[in-house]
This record gives C-alpha cells, structure tokens and sequence, in this order.
C-alpha cells in the first residue's frame, strides 16, 4: 500500500506499507550417491534412500512437537517467514536546494526446521528462530546541479535488535556419547541478542574545474554501539517432555561431554563493543571526447565487528574485529 501527498508545489509526502508471508512446507534434505557412500547402509540401519537425486524423501517427523514447542513458530518442517515494512519519505524544495528525509521501520519474523540428518530415522532435527526489527532515520541536504561546485550533506541513525534461537534435537546414541543415560534425546539452544545503534554523518562535493574536469571528495563517519548477550541450554527429554530443571547427575553428564551431546557454550556471557571510523574518498574525471572518459579514484570503507552467534564458539573468537578495506 503507497500514498503520496503533494501539499504545494514544493513539498511531496510518500507512505507506503508492506506485509509479506513465506510458507515453505516439507524438509528440504535428501541423501543420494554412491551406496558405498550411503550413511544409513555403512551403519546397516534400514530406511537407505535409492542414492537418486529425485526428490523423494522419506524422513522422521516425530521429533517436531518437540523442539519446536519451546520457541513457538511452526511445529513442522519448513520454512516460515513474515515481515511488515512502513517507510515515510519526505522532499521539500527550499530555494534551489533540496531537503529529502526518510523514516522507515522494519520487522522480520524467521522461524525453519529441518531433519539434519536427512534420513527416515529419528536422529537429529535442528531449526532456527529468528526475530529483526528496526528504526531508521535518513535526512539529506543536495544542492542544484551544474554550478562550480555541487554538494551533498547528510545524516543517517539506526536503532535495531536481533534475536536467534538454534533449537536442536536429536538421540545421543548417534553421536557416540559415553555411558549409560536415563534420558531418550538431548535438546540443546544456543541463543543470542545483539542491540545495535549507529549515527552517521556524511558529505561529498564535486568542483566542476573545467566542462570537461572534475574533482570529487568526500567522507563518511559512523560510531556504531552493539550490546551482546547469550545463553546456552543442554538438557535431557524423556518421553517427548524437555526436562528443564535437569537433575545434578544429568548435569554433570553434559559438563563432562559437552562435546559429545552437542552442548551450546557460554551460557550468560554479555559483552558491548564499539567501533568508530572515517570513510574518505576522492576522485577526479575527465571527459576526453565523445565517448571517452578517464577517471582515478581512491576511497575506503569499513565494517564494524561484533559477535559470533554460533551454538559452540569459544571464549577467546567470540568477538570479532572491525573489517576494513581500501580501493584504487
């Protein structure tokens, strides 16, 4: 849905809404090639598929109740997306000069499950839940073109949060875990939240020296704050029930062999970082002939760090460093 509104001859007002849904049904693995190769015939289980790439599955559904019940979402395999977008923009005349803003909102819903293991045994499901939702803020000020010297200015702000849930479940027998148990499977969440908030200012000028030569500088700076926080879960399920007060025995298990049942790391760690950078660039052009253009141009960039939101990451690479890059 759109809507423009023109108040005078030197204002014009635009709205515009929009909602989305995906809904994608079904697991989207199968397992094919070689039966020398095949997983399920190596370990002399049943259920083998004919090593086709044919689209025919035949996979276990009864671990969807659940490790989709804790998240919510959808209780089956698939795909489930829904987004809602509203963008107000406005541009105004002021003289001869130009004053453009945009306000926008974002909010996005990902909800996936799939069988892991692609097969008809009950051995590993994994999904992903995952919320965005933003507030952006864009205010611009261009001067008239094809005057000695041509101009932009402007500031850009961003306040937005992520959310990721990694639910998984699946029969530790598989996984070769040590010992005796007195659980069926293990459900394992590693999650995340990361806050962040950006302003930026930017400008660029162009200096037409001559009809056929011209100089450009320019420059952003961002100062970029994200706030990190997670959370680690690895818990037993007997009879289709997730058991989440487990007892000092079952806790003591999952700590010993972390690695063997899959379990999430850093349960609790929070952290903030901050990153702040300046972006030139510059770049001059001649128009040699009809047809013909020569330019040189240097500028960078630069892209904050942040957090890793893998299920198992350890202490020391969680956070990672700002990227940046420079061209000719």
């Amino acid at each position: 849905m759109s809507a423009v509104w023109q108040p005078s001859a030197w204002a014009e007002i635009d709205f515009k809404y929009e909602h989305g849904n995906l809904d994608v049904d079904g697991d989207m693995g199968e397992q094919y090639g070689p039966p020398e190769l095949n997983q399920l015939l190596l370990l002399g289980l049943p259920g083998a598929d004919d090593g086709q790439l044919d689209w025919r599955r035949n996979m276990d559904r009864s671990f969807y109740p659940t490790v989709t019940e804790p998240c919510g979402g959808r209780n089956s395999p698939g795909i489930s997306q829904q987004y809602d977008e509203i963008v107000l923009s406005g541009r105004f005349d002021i003289g001869n000069q130009t004053l453009s803003a945009v306000l926008g909102y974002s909010d996005l819903g990902w909800d996936s499950y799939a069988d892991t293991d692609a097969s008809p045994l009950a051995i590993f499901v994994s999904g992903i839940n995952e919320s965005f939702e933003q507030m952006s803020f864009e205010l611009v000020w261009t001067s008239p073109s094809g005057r000695t010297v041509d101009f932009l200015a402007g500031f850009y702000g961003h306040d937005n949060e992520l959310s990721n849930d990694q639910p998984n479940l699946f029969d530790p027998t598989y996984t070769l875990a040590p010992g005796a148990y007195g659980f069926d499977q293990v459900y394992t969440n590693g999650s995340f939240t990361t806050a962040s908030r950006l302003w930026s200012f930017f400008a660029t000028a162009t200096w037409n020296i001559t009809p056929r030569i011209r100089l450009t500088g320019g420059a952003r700076y961002a100062d970029e704050t994200k706030d990190y926080r997670r959370a680690a879960q690895c818990l037993p399920v007997r009879d289709g029930v997730i058991d989440f007060d487990p007892s000092e025995e079952d806790r003591q298990l999952f700590e010993e062999n972390a690695s063997a049942f899959v379990c999430g790391t850093l349960d609790g760690f929070s952290d903030d970082r901050r990153s702040t950078s300046l972006m030139p660039e510059v770049a001059v052009e001649w128009d040699a002939g009809d047809g013909a253009l020569w330019y040189a141009k240097y500028s960078s960039s630069r892209k904050s760090g942040g957090f890793a939101g893998a299920l198992v990451v350890a202490a020391d690479s969680i956070e990672y460093d700002d990227e940046q890059g420079s061209g000719f």
